[in-house]
């Protein structure tokens, strides 16, 4: 059961990454190096998923002798006709640089961490329902989780897909709601209604694939 403090640090920082379940490994080689961030995920992904999304916006790296990490979000801004719909998508790549011990960790740590928060927690941002972590096919480990958050303004969902291929642990956040404006422009208050389950799930499962399907392919990226 996750408790309030949790619940309190999820909504503030915005996502939670997990993981488990095994594939054999993809081989002895490591990632040294990444394609830029924001080129992981191909164009026609997006247009399925985020079609309306403003110009990516790229994190700074976050490098050290040990570790290269790099992110990048797609948002789509405020719809019209009196709908604002709020879908985005963030992703991220760390490269343990020491090899597969440090990835494996912060994997099963984050595998860990999303099975403490399975169920159902209030505090006072409002409520978190998150369901048990689920083992998915895609690199050498992979899991998604579901979460569903209810505040002031209604409903948000998301899926978070964390995704282990060698040393890089990829993490990825589909989240979004819709909701229906005042008339001053702003949300109404306790409308808002999540992205359907299905969808997140596609979204993020899709983009976890794509990423690691690009990394796979970069040769230049890999030391052996």
């Amino acid at each position: 059961m996750l408790g309030a403090g949790a619940l309190v640090l999820v909504a503030a920082a915005g996502g939670v990454w997990a993981v488990s379940g095994s594939s054999g490994e993809s081989g002895p080689a490591r990632f040294t190096s990444m394609p830029e961030p924001c080129s992981l995920v191909p164009g026609e992904t997006l247009e399925r998923y985020v079609p309306m999304s403003d110009p990516p916006v790229p994190s700074k790296a976050r490098n050290s002798p040990d570790e290269r990490y790099e992110a990048c979000e797609w948002a789509e801004p405020v719809g019209a006709k009196g709908v604002s719909t709020s879908r985005r998508l963030n992703v991220s790549v760390r490269l343990h640089l020491d090899g597969l011990a440090a990835a494996k960790s912060e994997y099963g740590a984050a595998w860990d961490g999303a099975r403490s928060m399975a169920g159902t927690a209030k505090g006072a941002p409002g409520s978190l329902h998150a369901e048990a972590p689920a083992a998915i096919g895609i690199g050498d480990q992979a899991f998604t989780q579901h979460l569903t958050l209810t505040g002031p303004l209604g409903r948000s969902g998301s899926v978070a897909a964390t995704v282990r291929l060698r040393n890089a642990v990829i993490s990825v956040r589909f989240r979004g709601t819709t909701s229906p404006l005042a008339v001053d422009g702003s949300p109404k208050i306790g409308k808002a209604v999540p992205l359907d389950e299905a969808a997140a799930r596609a979204g993020a499962e899709a983009a976890a694939r794509e990423i690691a399907k690009t990394l796979a392919a970069c040769e230049d990226c890999l030391s052996r």
